[in-house]
């Protein structure tokens, strides 16, 4: 898979050429005027099977883009921090700036975080959720903590496609919770850091209406990155999403997606994908899999895809809007399935409909103005109900 990414990306460079002078003579002409700069701060929150409820507080300093623009901010500053009853929390600062110049994009952050509840289950696709009792309450739970840096840049190529560049830097601590764990079962020390400085290069094509409530269009992605941690690692990784409007106020939407890592890639780089501004975990959340919890699957590959139907129930214009959701999520991963002392061959990525873990629900999507969006789930699948509640759509 990582090869033909290469491959993929070579071409599509080769094919798209530089920017021409005419788009940015067209781009300069219509510029769209962003507003003044303004304060604002408002407080959500959101629930996970790992957490349970975790309340979060923002503050952000921004300019909002022309009403009739893609974007909902062109530029931003923020500041935001979580706390959860279980001794979770984060604090993170987010510079983000679509409209950094004619054909250039920028989006960064900084974070601290410390999960207390993070889902270990052990790699592979067969692995069970252990039972809980009194005595042995973290059987599936592992403690995260972590300080990460991103930085991204995109330039426009031609038409659509645009070419990011992204590299961060960070430091991912493990620590067993007390008895016994899949975390202590796998053979991993009670306490460890991994390091990790990455660079990743990506070409992007976005067709959709707009980025922060897309009705029709398309979005696809994919890229190649290398990392320094652990003896050092390779990925690759293709995501596309696609999004119709059949009837006014319905919108359907589908994405599949899939990442490859080298058998060297570190445990905390086998949990995410450093997607085009963002980073995704897999395999389980919000994200990714809403009948999962987040880090149900961990493997060094992972396949994945989302059918959704959103339909506006109130429609409050530039106010807000309230959207049932209807949902199926699948997901897989490929690795080894037994201990480390005596592994299997690898079981290679490939796309399938083997092994997959489906899970699906209905939900509840609140937009408050135009781009703000809370968006309530509950769904079953292999691990029985779980109820969630994320920021934003899950793609």
């Amino acid at each position: 898979m990582i090869r033909c990414l290469r491959r993929a990306v070579v071409g599509l460079l080769l094919l798209a050429g530089p920017l021409a002078a005419q788009q940015e003579i067209e781009f300069r002409e219509r510029q769209l005027q962003a507003g003044p700069w303004k304060f604002d701060n408002f407080p959500y929150f959101t629930v996970t099977p790992n957490d349970g409820f975790m309340f979060i507080g923002r503050a952000q300093y921004g300019q909002a883009a022309d009403f009739l623009d893609r974007v909902s901010m062109a530029r931003r500053i923020a500041l935001e921090g979580g706390l959860s009853p279980s001794g979770s929390r984060f604090a993170s600062l987010r510079v983000d700036a679509p409209r950094l110049a004619p054909g250039w994009r920028l989006a960064s952050e900084f974070r601290l975080e410390r999960a207390n509840r993070f889902g270990f289950y052990g790699p592979g696709n067969t692995t069970g959720e252990t039972e809980r009792t009194e005595d042995e309450p973290f059987g599936d739970r592992v403690r995260r903590r972590g300080t990460t840096a991103r930085l991204e840049v995109t330039r426009t190529l031609t038409g659509p496609l645009a070419l990011a560049v992204a590299g961060g830097t960070g430091s991912t601590r493990w620590t067993a919770l007390p008895g016994p764990s899949a975390f202590a079962d796998r053979h991993f020390d009670d306490d460890f850091k991994e390091p990790d400085t990455w660079g990743r290069v990506a070409l992007v094509l976005d067709l959709r209406d707009n980025e922060f409530e897309p009705t029709r269009g398309a979005l696809v992605e994919g890229g190649v990155y290398r990392g320094s941690g652990s003896d050092g690692y390779t990925g690759g990784y293709a995501i596309a999403s696609g999004f119709v409007q059949p009837a006014f106020g319905m919108v359907v939407a589908a994405r599949i997606g899939g990442r490859s890592l080298t058998s060297d890639a570190p445990l905390a780089a086998r949990f995410g994908i450093p997607a085009w501004e963002r980073d995704l975990s897999v395999l389980g959340g919000p994200g990714s899999h809403r009948s999962l919890a987040v880090g149900r699957f961990l493997g060094h590959d992972v396949l994945f895809g989302s059918l959704e139907v959103r339909q506006m129930i109130i429609d409050a214009g530039d106010f807000g809007g309230v959207y049932g959701l209807a949902f199926v999520d699948a997901g897989r991963v490929f690795d080894y399935d037994l201990v480390i002392d005596a592994p299997p061959p690898r079981e290679p990525f490939r796309l399938t409909t083997a092994g997959l873990k489906v899970g699906g629900g209905v939900g509840l999507g609140i937009r408050i103005l135009r781009a703000n969006i809370a968006a309530f789930s509950i769904a079953t699948g292999p691990d029985g109900v779980k109820v969630m509640v994320g920021s934003g759509w899950s793609f």
